[in-house]
């Protein structure tokens, strides 16, 4: 799987160069991302690619020194599952 970025959004591409999903965000002054969205197509659910867009959005984030505030229900869902992976970067 390949990420690619676009404004205010990644999105998760297969070798066939397939779109399998995306991230969006919306950028809340200099260091905050807010997630607004994560869309995973049909073909590809449950394999859990909503869940490597999640983690590569809080990587770039990490790089980047930005906070994440997940308004999306999946993303703060895999967020407070998972609190000790992102606590860091969690406004």
């Amino acid at each position: 799987m390949a990420f690619v970025e676009e404004k205010n959004r990644f999105i998760a591409m297969n070798d066939a160069q397939e779109v399998m999903g995306e991230i969006t965000y919306s950028p809340a002054g200099e260091h905050l991302w807010i997630i607004d969205h994560t869309q995973v197509n049909d073909q590809f659910r449950g394999q859990k690619v909503g869940n490597q867009l999640v983690e590569h959005l809080a990587s770039e984030a990490r790089n980047r020194k930005k906070k994440i505030l997940p308004l999306c229900p999946f993303a703060k869902k895999i967020t407070e599952n998972d609190f000790e992976n992102y606590q860091d970067i969690l406004h």
